[in-house]
């Protein structure tokens, strides 16, 4: 019989070691052990779905989505896409597992610039070192990116 007898493996897709990525987030692991334990019927596989319909999944990159929120000293449009031209230069030469994908840019009331920039990158961590090493601005948060809504997904 076997490690089949004694142990078996359910790697679900997209999830991190344990919890997190942009995996399924509802599974029932649990009982599955218990029907085993308690009633002898080894599982041969464990149904899993998202919590809600209207997310689809981010499938198909190597790596974890972080939306990245920053907000920048003061510095007029010319000097931000120095920053940028900077930004990408580390990461072709030091930062080469990252991956820039877009950024939006706003000012808020105060004049205050603020950029909320999407990566893929191994985690979140990584993306900390580009920014500290980047300089002129401070994360305001990051998010791991878990799926993506838009209105096609929402009928008439």
């Amino acid at each position: 019989q076997g490690a089949a007898a004694v142990a078996r493996v359910f790697p679900v897709p997209g999830m991190g070691h344990c919890q997190g990525g942009p995996a399924t987030d509802q599974f029932d692991a649990l009982g599955a052990l218990v029907a085993w334990v308690e009633e002898g019927k080894a599982p041969d596989r464990i149904e899993a779905r998202l919590l809600s319909r209207f997310f689809r999944l981010i499938r198909g990159f190597k790596m974890p989505k972080y939306l990245v929120e920053r907000v920048w000293e003061p510095m007029d449009e010319e000097e931000l896409a120095k920053m940028a031209v900077l930004s990408k230069r580390l990461i072709d030469d030091t930062f080469t597992d990252l991956v820039w994908e877009r950024s939006q840019v706003v000012s808020d009331d105060t004049g205050t610039i603020r950029t909320f920039c999407v990566y893929s990158a191994p985690s979140v961590d990584r993306v900390q070192e580009h920014s500290a090493v980047l300089g002129c601005h401070r994360v305001d948060h990051v998010y791991e990116i878990a799926g993506i809504i838009d209105p096609a997904d929402f009928p008439s």
